[in-house]
């Protein structure tokens, strides 16, 4: 068991502690972004959801835009009605102040093989014109719940809590099958990971090429393509594992205290007066001691 915890608290600290981190890479550039956009309207289709943020607004939920030919217009509104159902099930599910609601959420739907992806990082009811890049619908496996709590739960300042709770959230609100995890149990998965890597007596210098901060608390997965999935994937289940331990036993007030706050190691010990170590000795603890049926490690 010391053995399990001390590999787990190596690797946790590794994936976890990275602070004020902003989005990175060819999804933050805002001219292409502006492209996509410019692209999809010029010969797209736009839908005006019909229900609004709020009782007493006329602002609507959600706006989509539908790339030329991509989907049939009842395909869009049946993922119009998804997404304003996932909208309204996440800010219910992280109690999310009824002031801090009434915005429409843009979402632009498109073909490509790439990656979803929001623009998030600046305050989001001030600065911000929230919207989310929707791909791989068509498939069945579109990252729209994911991408929705990033533009929801904005105020963040580690990575892993970020997408974390975006991974656990789309599990939990019956999302599609989609990065990382696809339908697959987080938590079976986690376990899987973890006592794989525990075996390895060279923990440290597996995660020192795995997980680097860069400068201004960027996170960088180096190496070739598949690597590089591979070591997200990785970081993407580990954290939405954790989160998901964390939301359970907290419940949603003094989740978002954490995810909100400014120093997310400092503020999992004010709030639950536990250190970050001392939760993850029980997550691991927890994993290590769950049976999963034969359904749950499929499904």
């Amino acid at each position: 068991m010391k053995i399990y915890i001390k590999s787990l608290i190596i690797i946790v600290s590794m994936l976890l502690f990275s602070s004020s981190c902003f989005s990175y890479g060819k999804y933050g550039n805002i001219e292409r972004n502006d492209a996509i956009i410019k692209e999809i309207q010029a010969g797209g289709q736009e839908y005006i959801s019909e229900q609004t943020t709020q009782a007493n607004s006329n602002k609507p939920v959600s706006i989509i835009w539908v790339q030329k030919d991509y989907l049939t217009k009842q395909q869009a509104l049946d993922l119009q009605q998804k997404i304003d159902k996932a909208i309204v099930e996440i800010r219910n599910t992280l109690e999310i102040p009824e002031n801090e609601r009434n915005f429409t959420i843009h979402y632009y739907v498109y073909g490509a093989h790439e990656a979803s992806h929001a623009i998030t990082g600046y305050h989001m009811l001030d600065k911000a014109h929230p919207t989310t890049f929707i791909t791989w619908y068509a498939q069945g496996r579109s990252p729209y719940v994911h991408e929705t709590v990033h533009i929801i739960a904005w105020h963040w300042r580690s990575v892993w809590i970020k997408e974390g709770l975006a991974v656990y959230l789309n599990q939990k609100l019956g999302g599609e099958p989609t990065f990382p995890n696809f339908g697959k149990n987080l938590n079976f998965l986690a376990k899987k990971y973890i006592e794989n890597i525990s075996s390895n007596g060279n923990l440290s210098n597996i995660l020192a090429d795995k997980y680097e901060v860069g400068e201004n608390g960027l996170v960088f997965f180096k190496g070739p393509k598949e690597e590089k999935i591979h070591k997200k994937k990785f970081f993407y289940i580990l954290s939405g594992s954790f989160t998901e331990y964390l939301f359970t036993q907290l419940g949603a007030n003094k989740f978002m205290q954490i995810y909100n706050a400014n120093n997310t190691k400092e503020a999992i010990n004010k709030v639950t007066g536990k250190t970050i170590s001392q939760w993850e000795n029980s997550w691991a603890n927890y994993l290590k001691n769950t049976n999963f049926t034969e359904y749950e490690k499929e499904n």
